[in-house]
C-alpha cells in the first residue's frame, strides 16, 4: 500500500476508535478541523509504523518546498522513500457550506501551488499532496457537489458507520 493510503486508512481507523468523542462534537455544532489535525498527528505517530521525526503537524511548506509564503499543511508523514502532505476538510450537518466551500478550494489551491513548487534538495523521494474530507453522507454531500473537484476521480474514499445511525464518508484526491 503505497504512504496516501496507509496514512488515510491510519485516519480511518483513528474515526473508528474516537466515534464516540466525534459524534459529541459533531452535536456541539461548533468547527473542531483542529482537533481533528492533532488527533490524526498523535494517532499516526503512536502507529509506530513511521519513524519519531516523520510524523509532523502543521508542517510549513517552506521545510519541503522553496516558497515565501507562510503556509502550513494539517499533516506531513514521510516514510524511507516517500512523504505525504495533507490538508483535512471536516464538513457536517452544521457546517457553513459558503463558507467551507471557500476554505475547501483555498486548501486546494494551497495544494496545487505546492506541488508546482521546486522541491528542496534533502527530500529526494516521492512527494504527495493529498486534500481530503470528511463529511456526513447525508443531505450535506449535495452541497459538497459544488466543490470543483468533487466528481473527479479518488485515490481513497471510504464509509465509517457511526453510533447515531448515520454515515461519515472520507474522501481523497491526490493533487
Amino acid at each position: 500500500m503505497d504512504i496516501c493510503k496507509e496514512v488515510l486508512q491510519d485516519i480511518v481507523e483513528m474515526i473508528e476508535k474516537r466515534k464516540l468523542d466525534i459524534a459529541e462534537m459533531i452535536n456541539t455544532q461548533y468547527s473542531f478541523e483542529e482537533w481533528f489535525n492533532w488527533e490524526s498527528f498523535i494517532w499516526c505517530k503512536n502507529t509506530g509504523k513511521y519513524g519519531n521525526n516523520d510524523v509532523l503537524p502543521k508542517l510549513c511548506y517552506s521545510e519541503i518546498i522553496y516558497c515565501e509564503e507562510q503556509k502550513s499543511g494539517d499533516l506531513y508523514v514521510e516514510d524511507e522513500d516517500s512523504g505525504v502532505l495533507i490538508e483535512f476538510s471536516l464538513f457536517f450537518k452544521y457546517t457553513s457550506a459558503k463558507k467551507w466551500i471557500k476554505k475547501i478550494e483555498g486548501d486546494r489551491e494551497k495544494l496545487l501551488s505546492g506541488k508546482k513548487a521546486q522541491r528542496k534538495e534533502r527530500f529526494t523521494g516521492n512527494l504527495f499532496f493529498v486534500q481530503s474530507v470528511i463529511y456526513d453522507m447525508g443531505s450535506e454531500q449535495n452541497q459538497l457537489k459544488n466543490l470543483s473537484f468533487w466528481s473527479m476521480p479518488t485515490i481513497f474514499s471510504d464509509k465509517i458507520n457511526m453510533i447515531s445511525g448515520s454515515n461519515l464518508g472520507i474522501k481523497a484526491w491526490q493533487i
